[in-house]
C-alpha cells in the first residue's frame, strides 16, 4: 500500500465510530507505517477490511446516534 492510499484510508476511518480494538489497531498501524514506511500484507488486509466494513455500514460520527448516511435525507 502506498503512502497516499494509507493516509486516505486512515483519514476516512476517523469519520466512523470505531471499536476500541479497531482504534488501537489503526493507531499501531499508523506508528508502524511512520517507522517502516510499509505495511505487511496482513496489516493491509485488516485495515482495508475495517474500512470496507465501515463504509458499507454507512454510519459516520456527527450524525445523530451515528445515523446511516444512506438513510439520511437532505433538507
Amino acid at each position: 500500500m502506498d503512502k497516499g492510499r494509507f493516509k486516505s484510508i486512515v483519514s476516512a476511518l476517523k469519520q466512523y465510530p470505531l471499536t476500541e480494538v479497531e482504534k488501537r489497531f489503526v493507531r499501531l498501524t499508523e506508528q508502524h507505517f511512520a517507522e517502516k514506511g510499509i505495511l505487511n500484507e496482513e496489516q493491509e488486509s485488516v485495515l482495508e477490511g475495517i474500512y470496507r466494513e465501515k463504509k458499507k455500514n454507512g454510519k459516520v460520527i456527527g450524525f445523530p446516534e451515528h445515523r446511516s448516511v444512506k438513510n439520511s435525507v437532505a433538507p
